[in-house]
């Protein structure tokens, strides 16, 4: 009986990466444009890069049917169709899990358990409790992901994290997590796991191999059968996670997880 795996990848600092990750990390080789986005000015800003030969691992996967390649992101839909990955994928989780992809069309039926268990009205009062701070954090405006979470940053983390503290008591369902200035809050009914583990059991529960970096991914990296994390990301930096299998970082480190899955199906 042939193996079939689900391979599950955080996009951003795990298979795309910015001009300044790239810079900082003194990365000599190849590297192309993969996102692009139009300024109000008609010009348009470069965001991320790829490795050529990530991009060309990920095709032979896609190409392999024992293989179903997804995408998970935390960022928005229109923000993942500016990622230009040579394919449309299968199959793609979207705004932290709050969107499941079906060949770049939404999946009615989880869209529909998400409207029926996100409280927008709730959303709303917690982005205008935390606008009454805005005069002491500048950074800090809160904006609707997908009807699915709320999404800002700040300029003072510190400051945030005891506000959030205290505003969490009256929302209890929802979480919150800031990673550096992003701040994201999720209803506790979705995640980037709970979306994988949907569509794990649509695929007759393949074996799962899952790739991230931050602190968003933990839940689907535990979930996964194997889960492989560079070591630049803020998992392994921040000590969050201390045992795992991990794999050199940088622009290149995909490419440890595609030879992985390669040795796993032969």
């Amino acid at each position: 009986m042939k193996k079939h795996i689900l391979y599950a990848s955080d996009l951003d600092r795990t298979l795309i990466f910015s001009k300044r990750f790239i810079d900082e990390s003194n990365f000599k080789g190849a590297y192309e444009l993969v996102e692009t986005k139009a300024n109000e000015d008609g010009s348009i800003k470069k965001i991320s890069y790829m490795s050529p030969s990530v991009k060309e691992g990920i095709q032979k996967l896609k190409d392999n049917d024992q293989i179903t390649f997804v995408p998970v992101t935390s960022r928005s839909l229109e923000e993942y169709n500016r990622v230009q990955l040579g394919f449309v994928p299968e199959y793609a989780i979207v705004a932290n899990g709050g969107l499941i992809l079906h060949n770049g069309e939404i999946v009615k039926e989880w869209s529909d358990y998400i409207r029926k268990n996100v409280s927008l009205p709730r959303l709303m009062q917690l982005s205008m409790d935390l606008s009454e701070f805005k005069s002491l954090d500048p950074d800090r405006m809160p904006k609707l992901i997908d009807g699915c979470y709320l999404f800002t940053k700040t300029s003072h983390p510190k400051k945030f994290d005891e506000e959030a503290n205290a505003i969490s008591v009256a929302y209890e369902d929802i979480d919150f997590t800031r990673q550096g200035n992003k701040c994201y809050l999720i209803p506790k009914c979705f995640s980037k796991q709970v979306a994988l583990r949907w569509l794990w059991n649509k695929l007759n529960k393949p074996y799962i191999i899952a790739s991230g970096d931050s602190q968003l991914d933990l839940p689907m990296l535990t979930l996964a059968n194997k889960a492989i994390i560079p070591d630049h990301g803020a998992l392994i930096k921040e000590g969050i996670v201390t045992d795992a299998r991990t794999v050199s970082g940088g622009v290149e480190s995909p490419l440890r997880t595609i030879e992985f899955i390669k040795g796993f199906l032969e």
